[in-house]
C-alpha cells in the first residue's frame, strides 16, 4: 500500500484539527491500564503523524473516532471496510454504512461488510427492516429486471439446464416414485430450466402433461414441456392454467431468487393456488440460501429467508388444509466444500378444499 507520509501531506485524507487530535488522544490516555500513570501514558503514547500508523490506530481503536472519519478510512482502505462496518453498525450509523456498501459493491470486501452488518444486527428486533432499508436504497442504482436475472442464469449453463436427473436427486425422487407421482398426471415447473424434461420422462415411459414457467426459454422448446411459458412467474396468470397434481420449484428457482420478502409471500400464495386437492408443492431450498444476482439483493437474503420461514409456519398452523413434510438433500459433490452439507426442502400436500385455502391465502 502507498501511504502519504503524514496527515498534513494527505490532502485532506484523515486530516484532524489540533483540537480533534488532543481530544482523541486524551480519551485514549483516559483508558490506560491502571498500572500506568497518566504522566507515563502521555509520555509513551503520541498521536500518530504518519498516515499508516494513524490508519492502524483507527482500525484497532475505532471507538475513539467519529463516524465520518471511519467512513474515510473504509473508503480508502477496502481491507479495513468490514471491521469498520461492524463499528458503524454498532452506532447505528446507517448512512455511512450505505456509502461504504455502494463504494465497494463490486469488490471482494463487499460480502464481508454485509456479513459484519448482519452479525451486528443479529439481536436487533428491527434487523429485517434495517437490511431491507439497505436493499431498497442500493436498488435505486441497480436494475432488478428479468433481463438481469436471465443474464445471470445464462452465465451458469449448468444452472440454466436443470435436467430431470438433477430434479430427482434434489427432491429425493427415485424412478419408482417418479412413475407413481407423474404418470397420467400434470406437473407445473416454476423455473423448470431448459433441459428436455418431457423427453426424459418419455424415455422412462412416463406420460405427464408438463407446464414450464421459465423466463430463459427461447423459441425452441421441443422436448422441454407441453406448454412452455417464457415469462416471469410473477407476471403469469396461474388461474388461467388450471390446477396441477404436482408443482415443483427447485434448483435455482423461487423462493431462492425472490428479490424481496414481498415476492416470497406472493410466491407461496400463487403456487399453492395452483395445486390440486391431494396434490403437492415441492420446494427446495426453502431457506438458508445466500444466492444473489446483484449486490443489493445480497443485503436482503436474511429478510427473504425469514419471510419464507414465516409463511411455512403459518401454513403449518393449518393441518386441516395442508400437510408438510420437510426433507434434506445433499448438494452436488463438487459443491460440498462451499456449501452446507444439505439443503432444506419441503413437500406441502394440499388436503383442504379450494374455498378454505383461498380464504387462508388472503391472510398469508
Amino acid at each position: 500500500m502507498d501511504h502519504p507520509t503524514s496527515v498534513q501531506e494527505s490532502h485532506g485524507y484523515l486530516d484532524f484539527s489540533q483540537e480533534e487530535r488532543t481530544n482523541i488522544w486524551q480519551a485514549i490516555i483516559a483508558t490506560r491500564p491502571q498500572e500506568i500513570s497518566k504522566k507515563e501514558a502521555e509520555k509513551r503514547f503520541k498521536f500518530p503523524e504518519d498516515t499508516e500508523a494513524l490508519e492502524i490506530l483507527m482500525l484497532g481503536s475505532p471507538m475513539y473516532f467519529d463516524s465520518k472519519k471511519l467512513l474515510e478510512l473504509a473508503i480508502h482502505q477496502p481491507e479495513f471496510a468490514p471491521k469498520l462496518t461492524a463499528e458503524l453498525a454498532k452506532r447505528g450509523a446507517y448512512p455511512e454504512i450505505l456509502t461504504i456498501l455502494e463504494h465497494h459493491k463490486y469488490r471482494r470486501c463487499f460480502n464481508s461488510c454485509v456479513l459484519e452488518l448482519e452479525n451486528m444486527l443479529e439481536d436487533n428486533k428491527d434487523r429485517d427492516n434495517i437490511l431491507n432499508y439497505f436493499y431498497k436504497e442500493m436498488s435505486k442504482s441497480q436494475n432488478r429486471s428479468m433481463q438481469v436475472f436471465s443474464e445471470y442464469m445464462l452465465s451458469k449453463p449448468e444452472a440454466a439446464s436443470r435436467n430431470l436427473k438433477n430434479y430427482q436427486t434434489l427432491l429425493g425422487i427415485d424412478d419408482k416414485k417418479l412413475q407413481t407421482l407423474l404418470h397420467g398426471k400434470s406437473l407445473l415447473m416454476i423455473g423448470g430450466g431448459l433441459a428436455p424434461i418431457k423427453d426424459s420422462l418419455k424415455a422412462k415411459n412416463i406420460d405427464c402433461k408438463i407446464t414450464n414457467i421459465e423466463p430463459l426459454l427461447n423459441a425452441d422448446t421441443s422436448g422441454n414441456s407441453d406448454q412452455a411459458i417464457a415469462q416471469d412467474f410473477y407476471d403469469v396468470d396461474l388461474k388461467s392454467l388450471g390446477k396441477f397434481e404436482e408443482v415443483w420449484s427447485a434448483n435455482n428457482s423461487l423462493p431462492t431468487y425472490a428479490w424481496d420478502p414481498e415476492q416470497v409471500k406472493i410466491f407461496y400464495k400463487k403456487s399453492l393456488q395452483a395445486v390440486a386437492q391431494k396434490g403437492h408443492l415441492r420446494i427446495l431450498p426453502v431457506y438458508d440460501f445466500l444466492d444473489s444476482i446483484t449486490p443489493a439483493m445480497r443485503l436482503n437474503r436474511i429478510p427473504v429467508n425469514n419471510m419464507s420461514k414465516r409463511c411455512l409456519d403459518m401454513i403449518k398452523q393449518r393441518p386441516d388444509l395442508f400437510r408438510l413434510i420437510y426433507f434434506s438433500t445433499a448438494p452436488e459433490k463438487k459443491m460440498l466444500a462451499f456449501k452446507k452439507s444439505s439443503m432444506q426442502g419441503v413437500d406441502i400436500e394440499v388436503i383442504g378444499n379450494s374455498d378454505d385455502i383461498q380464504d387462508f391465502l388472503r391472510t398469508l
